[in-house]
């Protein structure tokens, strides 16, 4: 069964300002946990007036069949976001070898809020491996939670840059 972690963050920026500042490329890339890759790039796949759509190719390291990290193996892995930019919206899929046995995916909304704006994201972890898939899950949806404050972080280090 998966796992769902959902977060909603408050910033004192014009939801325009916070919409552009988390899909500026380098905040893509930034997003990323650190000790994970080794290696990343954003590209643009399409923009228009209405749609954008980026991907952010990485050289990540392995993880283990617990969840852990092994840094003697790099796998690639793509993270595709279709952004709906009038709605301020957007989902989320990563694609990697284990793909078949993890998907993760999500979403990204930008909102209105009082004089600022606020950021929702929501991280589903699925994990299809008998037996451990739900161990598996809470430690990958774990990380996930222990890297929100530094999340936080990059985006306001991007508001600033701005």
């Amino acid at each position: 069964m998966a796992k769902t972690l959902r977060k909603v963050k408050t910033f004192d920026a014009s939801p325009d300002a916070l919409l552009a500042a988390v899909t500026d490329p380098e905040f893509v890339k930034r997003r990323m946990k650190p000790g994970t890759s080794a290696g990343a790039a954003v590209r643009e796949v399409s923009r228009d007036e209405r749609r954008l759509v980026q991907e952010l190719d990485s050289d990540d390291y392995a993880r283990t069949r617990t969840g852990g990290i092994d840094r003697t193996r790099i796998e690639p892995s793509v993270t595709h976001y279709e952004w709906d930019l009038a709605a301020r919206t957007c989902v989320w899929t990563w694609r990697g070898p284990q793909d078949a046995r993890v998907g993760l995916r999500g979403r990204i909304a930008v909102r209105a809020a009082g004089a600022g704006s606020e950021l929702e994201t929501v991280f589903e972890v699925d994990v299809r491996i008998p037996l451990i898939g739900g161990l598996i899950e809470r430690v990958i949806a774990g990380e996930l939670e222990e890297d929100l404050p530094r999340f936080e972080q990059e985006v306001r280090a991007a508001l600033a840059r701005r």
